[in-house]
């Protein structure tokens, strides 16, 4: 790993890494390389909170504020620059700028200020020659040099003879004797070009053909001392200034592998304790990876950047990296960053779903809707062509970001098609509900509402003082003030300040009726079911929600499929599964054995809906014609039967037991309800008789729904090998 198995400069002069100063400050070398500007390393500049510089131009007692404007981390390279105010820039430097390789055997020089504690503060030199054109293990974008080199010659210059600007000085190798490196300069060509800062990079050596002594004069006033100062403690970065011994590396190793256990147990605090030491004893892109994630699940956000950060500037993971690194941004609240983390992820793969929607999350913050709608739809684009879960959420926010732009008809588009992909997210029905009352439709404003309500199971869902809101505003213009009154004001314990006005105008003039209801349907009768085993115990009706209590005779695993749904007979609404009870949604299961009892909640249903049709999923459980006939208590504590089909004993009539006849006399004493036609399709002889006896049967289906006892035939008809039988059907009447 490039800079991380050789030794870089103890940046300090004998301040942080433990010794004499108390004070959080370390310090460097830099040469200038502009009007402003001076290039020093990256190692020197990391982690601190301000920099500044002195040097012989000011008699080592002028201070000037600087502040870093660039960054190369792979190459341990940073461009600072002047800020102080007073400071009118520098002289053209007299030196020369070489960016081409430089062969072995070339004399240099290294100019800077090393161990300034105890060898003063004025400019040092030390002379060598290029012993090599690659660094440690071979690495290209490094010289190794002869020269001298100390803690403090960090970030400073390597010259030829002539005076060129050869290299950066980096590191020295503490197991040998005059071994360093410095960095070549192509290298902070490369990162000049790309920092969008203006620095003239191109200077002429004026000074080619002076005496080495002369030369040293003149460049001496270009070099200057940087130092660092932090306002916390420094933590000592392993990579950056020794190598880990074998004991460290075997420790190391133990705790990763302890870290990943936890991980896999969800043992996060303990995962994230153990492999923040094993980054401690013997950093590396395994350890820094495992870490990114183990500190995003413990919040540690500031960890994650780092982390992320590391593996980033050493290609491993990147794309996974750029995306935690994004997130971790994104909880940060700082926005800019991440929209760039995202944009590296979406370079490396266009069909980061994950990368669109956060990066159109960023812009939302940042107060750009047309942004973060491109970026929604662009993710939506691959929907059924790229697997992802979160689907559901994108065309919601597409939904919300169109309804803050006033573009009600299209959000309502969206916002069927995220209610539809995914009925258990509340927030859906949230936005498809204010979608709705923008939109004037108050009635059907507050059934989504409603559903969104009934979704929540508990008070931390950020839309749901949203809810109550437009939903209270939906129940004004439905003149139902009494109820509006009741969601203002839970809109106001959940923090919306809209409302304050509203209720004090409600308070005072309302017409104090509410159109809530609940009613309690017990053991209600099932008119076919393909599971005996499964009974209902009840069903609560409301306003807001339809909720199934089932009981199972059980001896197994079992779960509801997340298609699972009810019609209202009367309306034939087929209302999605919004919320369960004791029981999972497929895949996940439940274990149970003996009577197994669990709920299911939908959408409400009719006030009057007598009959609804159960179904869990495509070939799951299947109940259908569930008679609401049961008691609830009033509010006078009497019974009442509601919603029943009467037939005179007040028993639920099936399918099966219609009598189908074509002999008018055979109705006296019934009452005629209507008349009814069935078609069913089938051709030739024998598929006549097959046609008549299955339209026979969906008459008698509809006959036992209206709660008729008998159907008589008036006529038969066979239109291109169908056959079409219309019928009257009566019903007993009241006693």
């Amino acid at each position: 790993m490039k800079k991380l198995i050789f030794i870089f400069l103890l940046l300090v002069s004998f301040g942080v890494y433990g010794q004499e100063s108390n004070e959080n400050q370390w310090s460097g070398s830099a040469i200038v390389i502009g009007d402003y500007h001076l290039v020093t390393n990256y190692h020197v500049v990391d982690g601190a909170k301000s920099l500044t510089i002195s040097g012989s131009q000011g008699d080592y007692k002028t201070s000037l504020k600087t502040k870093v404007v660039a960054v190369d981390k792979t190459n341990d390279l940073a461009i600072i620059k002047v800020v102080e105010p007073s400071f009118n820039g520098f002289d053209k430097p007299c030196y020369g700028i070489n960016t081409s390789s430089v062969d072995v055997g070339t004399n240099v020089f290294v100019l800077g200020y090393p161990l300034t504690s105890t060898m003063g503060s004025e400019v040092k030199l030390t002379t060598g020659v290029i012993s090599s054109k690659t660094g440690f293990q071979g690495d290209p974008s490094i010289y190794q040099i002869s020269a001298p080199i100390q803690p403090g010659n960090s970030g400073g210059p390597l010259l030829d003879n002539s005076g060129n600007l050869i290299g950066i000085v980096c590191a020295k190798h503490k197991g040998a004797e005059q071994v360093g490196y410095a960095i070549k300069l192509i290298y902070l060509q490369i990162l000049i070009e790309s920092c969008g800062e203006s620095i003239p990079f191109n200077n002429s050596n004026t000074i080619a053909n002076l005496s080495f002594t002369e030369k040293i004069k003149r460049i001496s006033p270009y070099v200057y001392m940087v130092k660092a100062f932090s306002a916390n403690d420094k933590t000592a970065k392993i990579e950056k200034n020794e190598i880990p011994n074998t004991t460290d590396i075997l420790e190391s190793k133990k705790l990763f592998d302890a870290a990943a256990k936890f991980y896999q147990q969800k043992q996060d605090n303990e995962a994230f304790i153990a492999i923040d030491k094993s980054v401690l004893l013997n950093p590396n892109t395994e350890n820094h990876y495992l870490r990114a994630y183990c500190a995003m699940r413990v919040r540690n956000f500031t960890s994650v950047v780092e982390s992320a950060s590391y593996c980033i500037d050493r290609g491993h993971q990147s794309l996974r990296c750029y995306t935690l690194l994004g997130r971790a941004y994104y909880l940060l609240k700082n926005f800019d960053a991440s929209i760039k983390s995202y944009d590296n992820a979406i370079l490396l793969d266009r069909q980061n779903i994950n990368a669109l929607y956060w990066r159109g999350r960023c812009k939302q913050n940042l107060g750009n809707p047309h942004g973060a709608i491109s970026d929604f739809k662009t993710a939506v684009q691959y929907d059924g062509i790229v697997a992802y879960k979160g689907y559901y959420r994108i065309y919601n926010e597409i939904a919300w970001q169109l309804f803050l732009l006033n573009n009600f008809e299209e959000a309502k588009k969206y916002a069927e098609i995220a209610v539809n992909k995914n009925p258990f997210y509340g927030n859906s029905w949230d936005t498809y509900g204010a979608i709705l009352y923008k939109l004037a439709d108050y009635s059907t404003s507050v059934k989504k509402l409603n559903t969104a309500i009934s979704c929540v199971t508990d008070t931390g869902n950020h839309w749901l003082k949203s809810s109550y809101y437009y939903r209270g505003l939906s129940n004004i213009q439905l003149g139902n003030e009494a109820d509006a009154l009741e969601d203002f004001q839970k809109a106001k314990t959940l923090g919306c300040s809209d409302v304050d006005s509203l209720i004090v105008k409600l308070s005072t003039n309302n017409n104090g009726k509410s159109v809530k209801f609940l009613n309690i349907y017990r053991e209600p009768q099932i008119g076919s079911t393909n599971i005996r085993q499964l009974t209902i115990r009840a069903i609560e009706s409301s306003n807001e929600y339809t909720t199934i209590h089932f009981s199972l005779v059980a001896n197994g695993e079992y779960w509801l499929d997340k298609n699972t749904h009810i019609i209202d007979v009367a309306s034939g609404e087929k209302l999605p599964l919004i919320k369960t009870d004791k029981i999972t949604v497929g895949p996940a299961r439940t274990k149970a054995q003996g009577e197994f009892l669990f709920s299911a909640t939908f959408p409400a249903i009719g006030k009057d809906c007598a009959y609804i049709h159960f179904s869990e999923g495509e070939s799951g459980w299947q109940l259908k014609f569930i008679c609401l006939q049961c008691k609830e208590q009033n509010n006078e504590n009497k019974d009442t039967l509601i919603d029943t089909p009467s037939d005179g004993t007040n028993s639920f009539i099936s399918w099966k037991d219609v009598i189908v006849v074509e002999d008018m006399s055979a109705t006296k004493g019934l009452v005629a309800v209507g008349e009814i036609s069935k078609t069913s399709l089938w051709g030739g002889d024998l598929g006549q008789n097959l046609a008549t006896r299955e339209a026979i049967k969906k008459i008698k289906k509809e006959a036992a729904m209206k709660g008729c006892c008998m159907a008589v035939i008036t006529n038969i008809e066979y239109p291109l090998g169908a056959t079409k039988i219309t019928a009257m059907l009566y019903r007993r009447p009241n006693n």
